[in-house]
């Protein structure tokens, strides 16, 4: 006898397909009664695994023994004349039998009349208990930031059109509004809030208004876990609020419906992807971008999520250029900031991946707003490309006209200006582009920027307005900084002339902390009158050192720069010379598209501490003639550089420019830095300007001693 007719002699094979049906049937019903029951979710894991591990004990019991008339006996003791085994298999194939017919029932069952009960206890008894593991959400109404007094009309507008806008979702339960409103400034945890309204999902947000200005913040959490799912801002002009809010109602549907039914087509009108997925991650991105301030932790969260985009979607053009922006910044904070370690093969890495980002966005799209962005950004071209901020002015001004309500392509030109020295288009610009996108993160830090530390504001208004920025910097990504801090007083001090606005700064801080920023630490070392103790220590530091970004390198350059003078006014040559060198070595390590025609400058007080005065005049001579409107637009560097050789001639060319520009920031720029410019500044028809002019001799007169008792004309 074969193998398999015994299996079949031993009733086996009908032992294993009972034993299946059996267990299917099972599984099926606790299915059902475990939710019913509210039973964990642990009870239907342990029947399978019970299922599971008692099938091969069937097996082999069905095999190894066989029911006789007189018990259960094994079946190497069972007798031919006493085996009954035609007759257990009669028995199993009725079993078998009512098994097929009870699951045939149960499946026509559940597929039929269960789901339309369920269908009608649904839509008809609201009170009906529903586990929370099914799709159901709850909106919490949305919290006023704003001190508008309708802006709780409009604010309840919007919670409105979002409840009705997810009401069309298919399979998904809405809890009321008027279920919601009772947890209006509740104490309760999200968790136990969608306990009490049996939901899986909690959407909550926030409206913050400003003029005819709005940002909408929501929030998507999973109730049973307390994790937040999905975040994003909605900024928008308040143009027609009913079309606003509908409008906006309906992209948070899409978005929501993407994170909860991801494997579901959504009535998105949105055209950059058609995958669920990658949208998702694409929007998240858009949102670290747009709502938090950058730093290493928030670019590296943004470039995988940008990568997972692009994995689900590989035809995704938007997030392709995002991708090389992001991985563009990430090169420029290693190369400037020092961040990530300054580690060369994440360099080469972001180098590589940047690439190849842009010309997979272009081959796509080369007209989308996000690659011609990216385009208008590239670092890895601005490295290597002669002339790029004349092609990089070609994409802005396409992403403008393509794009006119965007707010991003404006802020990139203001910068483009700003490096060009058209400083009044910049100034014009970076307003124009926080009023198109007034919360954006990246925008309100760079307008910060421009308007605190290119001394750009004069007047009472433009305070005003570095203010505001200051303010919702404060408000909208997280708090501000000590470098915003700074910029802030800067401003302060440029339009009062009062150095008393950096007393508090400098009590907290100390001395020392004007050594982390390189490019103002001039301008403070003479504001502050810090102490030279705090730089002789970087005296000793050898004359050959290299540095991995230009942070740091701007730090030491102007560190020495301080020393030198010193050292000059003392007349140590020993150390004069050394300071030199130290220099010397740091400029090849310089960028010239941040350093510009600087180094001529230095290269000029260099030349006069070490006694050449003719090279000194040569670098001085070569700065006034080649003046350079992008990074010297007040024209200083040719009349500071002149007057280490010939003060008298520097007197005219400042003169000169003042009468030129009747509000020029040159002179401004020039009383600040007494420590630098004190051999222009003690010339007889400079100091007759300032007297003429008033703002500055108080402040002069507390560091350069021909200014004391000096009377201010009116």
């Amino acid at each position: 006898m074969s193998f398999w007719q015994e299996l079949k002699r031993r009733n086996v094979v009908k032992v294993a397909v009972a034993y299946l049906a059996l267990a299917w049937l099972v599984l099926q019903v606790t299915s059902i009664v475990v939710p019913a029951f509210e039973l964990p979710e642990q009870v239907n894991r342990i029947v399978i695994f019970i299922g599971l591990i008692g099938f091969p004990f069937a097996i082999f019991f069905a095999w190894a023994y066989e029911l006789t008339p007189g018990g259960l006996k094994k079946t190497t003791h069972v007798s031919n004349d006493e085996s009954i085994t035609n007759i257990t298999g009669r028995r199993l194939d009725f079993i078998i039998i009512g098994l097929l017919s009870v699951t045939l029932l149960f499946v026509v069952w559940d597929n039929y009349w269960r789901s339309d009960s369920t269908e009608s206890v649904q839509s008809g008894e609201a009170s009906s208990k529903q586990p929370a593991g099914h799709l159901s959400i709850a909106v919490l109404p949305l919290t006023n930031l704003s001190s508008y007094s309708d802006n709780e009309f409009f604010t309840a507008g919007i919670h409105e059109e979002i409840l009705t806008e997810l009401s069309f979702i298919d399979g998904l339960r809405v809890a009321s509004r008027t279920s919601s409103l009772k947890y209006v400034q509740s104490a309760l945890s999200l968790t136990d809030i969608g306990k009490e309204l049996n939901v899986r999902y909690i959407v909550e947000g926030s409206v913050r208004r400003i003029n005819d200005n709005v940002r909408i913040t929501i929030q998507l959490i999973d109730a049973t876990t307390d994790a937040h799912l999905w975040a994003t801002n909605y900024d928008r002009k308040l143009d027609d609020i009913f079309t606003m809010q509908s409008a906006v109602a309906k992209e948070i549907k899409n978005s929501i419906q993407l994170e909860i039914q991801p494997t579901q087509q959504s009535n998105s009108t949105s055209s950059v992807s058609t995958n669920a997925k990658a949208l998702t991650y694409y929007q998240r991105a858009q949102s670290i971008e747009a709502s938090e301030r950058e730093t290493e932790e928030s670019l590296q969260r943004t470039k995988r999520l940008l990568e997972l985009a692009v994995k689900e979607d590989p035809e995704f053009a938007d997030a392709w250029g995002l991708l090389n922006e992001v991985c563009d910044h990430m090169r420029r904070t290693i190369s400037m900031s020092g961040w990530y370690e300054n580690d060369e093969d994440l360099f080469a890495e972001l180098t590589t991946q940047a690439k190849y980002a842009l010309d997979k966005a272009v081959s796509l799209a080369p007209d989308n707003l996000e690659v011609l962005l990216a385009q208008a950004s590239d670092y890895v071209a601005e490295e290597n490309v002669p002339d790029f901020q004349d092609t990089r002015k070609v994409f802005i001004d396409r992403a403008i006209e393509l794009y006119p309500d965007a707010g991003m392509p404006v802020y990139v030109l203001a910068w483009w200006y700003q490096l060009n020295g058209q400083l009044d288009n910049a100034t014009k610009s970076f307003k124009l582009a926080v009023e198109k996108d007034p919360f954006n993160a990246r925008i309100l830090q760079g307008a910060h920027i421009f308007f605190s530390f290119n001394t750009t504001c004069k007047s009472q208004a433009c305070h005003d307005y570095v203010d505001t920025l200051y303010n919702r910097l404060a408000d909208s990504v997280g708090g501000v900084t000590p470098l915003d801090t700074l910029g802030r007083l800067k401003g302060r001090f440029y339009q009062s002339g009062d150095a008393s606005v950096f007393d508090e700064l400098k009590q907290k801080q100390g001395d020392e902390f004007i050594l982390k920023y390189g490019f103002d630490m001039l301008m403070l070392n003479s504001v502050m009158q810090t102490p030279i103790a705090v730089f002789l220590p970087y005296q000793e530091q050898p004359e050959h050192v290299t540095f991995d970004n230009e942070w740091a390198l701007a730090n030491h350059t102007f560190i020495n720069v301080i020393l030198l003078e010193h050292y000059v006014m003392q007349q140590d040559r020993s150390n004069i010379e050394k300071a030199t060198k130290r220099l010397a070595f740091f400029q090849p390590q310089t960028n010239p598209e941040y350093w510009g025609e600087y180094w001529y400058r230095l290269h000029t007080q260099m030349s006069f501490a070490l006694g050449d005065l003719e090279n000194a005049r040569e670098n001085a001579q070569y700065l006034v003639d080649n003046r350079d409107k992008r990074f010297d637009p007040h024209g200083l560097d040719g009349i500071v550089a002149m007057a280490y050789v010939d003060a008298d001639k520097a007197a005219e060319l400042f003169l000169a420019e003042a009468a030129k520009y009747p509000n020029w920031l040159g002179a401004d720029i020039l009383a600040i830095d007494t420590r630098s410019h004190w051999r222009l500044l003690v010339h007889p028809k400079i100091i007759e300007y300032y007297v003429a002019h008033g703002k500055w001799i108080p402040y002069l007169a507390e560091r350069l001693s021909v200014y004391e008792g000096l009377e201010i004309r009116d």
